[in-house]
């Protein structure tokens, strides 16, 4: 999955980011959001969720991923 699909995804949930970059190596990618949660999106389909967020945003955020990596 793309970061530019994963940011449309999270977007139509309600989580608005802010910018992204790549990561250090170009290993993959991050999605800085405006709640203060930072997605790292791995070249290996790995992904996890950091930054400042309560533990039902991250949980939330961890849901919509896993859905969306499960489906592709």
């Amino acid at each position: 999955m793309r970061s530019r699909d994963v940011v449309n995804l999270l977007e139509d949930a309600g989580f608005m980011h802010k910018y992204k970059r790549s990561l250090l190596n170009n290993l993959g990618k991050q999605i800085f959001l405006e709640s203060g949660a930072i997605i790292n999106l791995f070249k290996t389909g790995q992904w996890n969720v950091q930054g400042k967020v309560t533990p039902r945003q991250k949980a939330y955020l961890e849901a919509i991923l896993g859905n969306a990596f499960k489906k592709h």
